[in-house]
């Protein structure tokens, strides 16, 4: 079967991506081995979706790599590396905005990106995060903006 179309190429990322969560590395092989896979295909897709970084941590321990060219392997490793450091940023952009809100007295809660990272990824360079998601009450809502706009940080427009 060839993973010509787009769908099919969605199906062989999904599928191995979710063999390799599994650790079914054998899996995962046996999926790529018995489909005419498009890998340069695959690796695209898995960019443009933003988890070429995260597909990176899934297979350079494993044999799965041996399915991927060199400059693939390349290219995931260069999508991880700029992953980690987007996940830097956002935790030290996550204290800066942490330490303004306090200072404002304004309570605020971590959700979603770096906290199911730690607690289900084992490691915030394993899930790739694009932004810091902290949530306030609506009543510090104003307060919180005011705190955070001297960094550069502005509300979307369906939060004021």
């Amino acid at each position: 079967m060839s993973c010509g179309s787009r769908r099919d190429t969605r199906r062989v990322v999904t599928d191995t991506m979710r063999c390799l969560v599994r650790e079914d590395v054998d899996g995962a092989s046996a999926l790529l081995a018995r489909r005419d896979v498009d890998t340069a295909s695959i690796c695209a897709l898995l960019e443009k979706s933003r988890l070429a970084g995260y597909f990176h941590t899934l297979v350079s321990a494993s044999t799965v790599t041996r399915f991927f060219s060199v400059a693939e392997l390349d290219g995931l490793a260069a999508s991880y590396r700029r992953q980690v450091a987007k996940c830097e940023n956002n935790i030290a952009l996550l204290s800066v905005v942490g330490k303004r809100l306090e200072e404002a007295s304004v309570p605020f809660l971590t959700i979603k990106g770096l906290y199911l990272a730690q607690r289900f990824f084992g490691d915030v360079r394993r899930r790739f995060m694009w932004d810091v998601d902290i949530l306030v009450r609506s009543a510090d809502l104003n307060t919180a903006i005011a705190a955070v706009q001297p960094l550069g940080l502005l509300a979307h427009e369906g939060f004021k």
